[in-house]
């Protein structure tokens, strides 16, 4: 839209009408953020002090997937774990050394059967041959045959006895092993928690510590459950704005928006509005101003894209093909009507007109005026009316 000054000191700036397509846009500041992010959190150890944060990447390093990007030391870990190792190698080696010995006593055992039950069968034998021997000696191989099977009843009973208690007392043992195995098992699940990996690609951000409400470093003590990093997942990013109440009452979800990233060489990217909130918020704590929260997701990446870049979004809210277009400046209020001045020469001729969509500086003339008309920025002078 060109302007120009007249020669005559007194003669106001002028401004053509002109006919061209006008979109309303409602403009605002934000930063560009990834839409989903993936928290990694300080590890939780159970009846030990907080565990301190002894490795972290640079701010902003690009970490590919399975990549460790957090470590923690904590001392009552490492000994746990020695502690749960230790006692589970003194519990195998215990259960073996029971098991031998059950061996030991049941080979003992059935040691003795088997004599027993040869006595039995020798006497047997040699009664058998004795058929012609006097009465008592019958009845002294009789009773000795008699003994012998009592002897290997009463060992075969004993055996049963104790195949019966070490059944048990290997129960028991593979109940401490599996005991030992689990303490290990959770030992190994702290030691574990004490690495922290990357779940998907993307750019490490530090989280706040909140015992000294600054960004996590090497070397802090944090609580269970304190966010360490994030890593946003690139696959989506938006860019948060914070817009007044007043502004916001335009907006409305899918409308369309181009946002420009000045620090990429002035890079225009597609967007639409993804949410805009219900509930203005203060914009800190106890101030009375207040911010309604907008979010415009970005349609088209581009691999210059960070988390935290600076962009200008402009959202639009209306928009008027071939419209005949004028600053707000031309037009001025009388009797409840508006009005503009035309120039007709060297005079100024007032026209009533009838406006329509507009935005801060310009507005769209729906009737009054065609095009190319020549227009004052400023009520003229008396004398220069027609």
């Amino acid at each position: 839209m060109s302007c120009s000054a007249s020669n005559s000191a007194s003669s106001p700036i002028t401004c053509n009408a002109v006919q061209r397509d006008f979109e309303i846009t409602v403009q605002a500041e934000g930063e560009i953020e990834a839409q989903k992010s993936h928290l990694l959190s300080a590890p939780r150890i159970v009846g030990g002090p907080k565990p301190k944060v002894s490795y972290l990447p640079p701010e902003g390093t690009f970490v590919k997937k399975e990549t460790v990007v957090v470590e923690f030391s904590s001392d009552k870990s490492r000994a746990d774990h020695t502690d749960a190792l230790r006692i589970l190698e003194m519990a195998k080696s215990d259960a073996r050394a029971t098991e031998v010995e059950q061996a030991r006593q049941r080979s003992l055992l059935e040691s003795q059967i088997e004599s027993a039950d040869a006595s039995a069968a020798s006497a047997r034998l040699q009664l058998a041959r004795l058929q012609f021997v006097a009465a008592r000696e019958r009845e002294i191989r009789e009773l000795e045959i008699a003994q012998s099977d009592i002897t290997a009843e009463k060992t075969r009973k004993k055996l049963t006895l104790l195949e019966a208690v070490q059944k048990e007392e290997s129960r028991q043992k593979m109940i401490e092993v599996k005991q030992a195995e689990n303490k290990l098992n959770n030992a190994q699940l702290n030691l574990d928690k004490l690495v922290l990996r990357a779940p998907v690609d993307g750019y490490v951000l530090y989280e706040t510590n909140w015992e000294t409400e600054e960004k996590v470093r090497v070397g802090d003590d944090l609580y269970s459950g304190n966010p360490v990093v994030k890593i946003p997942d690139m696959s989506v990013l938006q860019v948060k704005l914070q817009l007044s109440e007043t502004a916001v009452q335009k907006l409305s979800k899918d409308q369309p928006a181009e946002i420009i990233v000045s620090s990429s060489g002035n890079l225009r990217l597609p967007g639409h509005v993804l949410q805009v909130a219900k509930v203005a918020k203060p914009v800190s704590k106890g101030s009375e101003v207040k911010f309604v929260e907008v979010i415009v997701t970005i349609d088209s990446l581009a691999g210059s894209l960070v988390p935290g870049l600076s962009t200008s979004c402009w959202i639009r809210t209306d928009s008027v093909s071939q419209a005949v277009v004028i600053p707000l400046d031309a037009v001025f209020d009388k009797d409840s009507t508006h009005i503009v001045y035309l120039r007709r020469g060297a005079h100024f001729e007032p026209r009533e007109i009838v406006l329509g969509a507009k935005d801060d500086n310009y507005s769209v003339v729906d009737s009054g005026l065609v095009g190319g008309e020549e227009l004052a920025l400023s009520q003229p002078g008396q004398s220069l009316l027609k």
